[in-house]
C-alpha cells in the first residue's frame, strides 16, 4: 500500500487539490505487478485516465464508515498504537489516515491501516475512546486513489 509523506498531504489539503504533475505522473506510470495484483484482489475497476483537478480535503470520519484495503497488519504495531490512544495521544491529528470513496457512503483506507485498526481496537475496549479519526479524503474511487498514492509514495509496504 502507498506510504505518502504527511507534510506533502497537509500542503496539498490546504490547497484542496493534488498538484497537476502528480495526477499526470499517476496517469503515465505503469503499474507494477504487485500493484496490479492488489487492484485485482480488491475487485477494483481497471485503471483509467484520472482527470484533474483531484480534490483532497482534511476532516474527521467516523470509524464505523471506514473499511480496510490491506489484508494484513502487524499486531504488535496495532497494540502499540492502541496504547498511545489509551494515553490520550491523538495519533491521527499529526498523521491523518488517507481514505477514498467506497460503496454506499463508506470510505476505504488507502494509507494508515495500522492507525485505523488501533483506533478501532481501542474503541472496542473503551467507551471513552474517540469514535472518529482525522482523515485526508481523496475525492476519487478507491482504484484511482491508490494510483495517486502510489505516484506520491516515498516507499511501499512489502508484506
Amino acid at each position: 500500500m502507498p506510504q505518502v509523506d504527511e507534510k506533502a498531504l497537509f500542503r496539498w489539503a490546504r490547497k484542496e487539490a493534488f498538484p497537476k504533475y502528480l495526477v499526470e505522473r499517476a496517469n503515465r506510470r505503469a503499474l507494477t505487478a504487485a500493484e496490479t495484483r492488489i487492484l485485482a484482489e480488491l475487485d477494483a475497476m481497471p485503471p483509467r485516465k484520472i482527470k484533474g483537478p483531484v480534490r483532497i480535503t482534511l476532516g474527521r470520519t467516523r470509524l464505523c464508515d471506514l473499511t480496510v484495503t490491506q489484508r494484513e497488519a502487524r499486531h504488535s504495531i496495532v497494540e502499540a498504537l492502541a496504547k498511545d490512544i489509551e494515553h490520550d495521544k491523538a495519533i491521527t491529528k499529526e498523521t491523518p489516515i488517507l481514505i477514498s470513496y467506497g460503496p454506499k457512503g463508506t470510505f476505504k483506507v488507502i494509507d494508515g491501516h495500522h492507525r485505523f485498526l488501533a483506533h478501532k481496537l481501542q474503541s472496542a475496549r473503551s467507551k471513552t475512546a474517540p469514535k472518529t479519526v482525522h482523515t485526508f479524503l481523496v475525492h476519487l474511487p478507491q482504484a484511482d486513489a491508490l494510483r495517486i498514492g502510489w505516484a506520491a509514495s516515498t516507499e511501499t509496504h512489502h508484506f
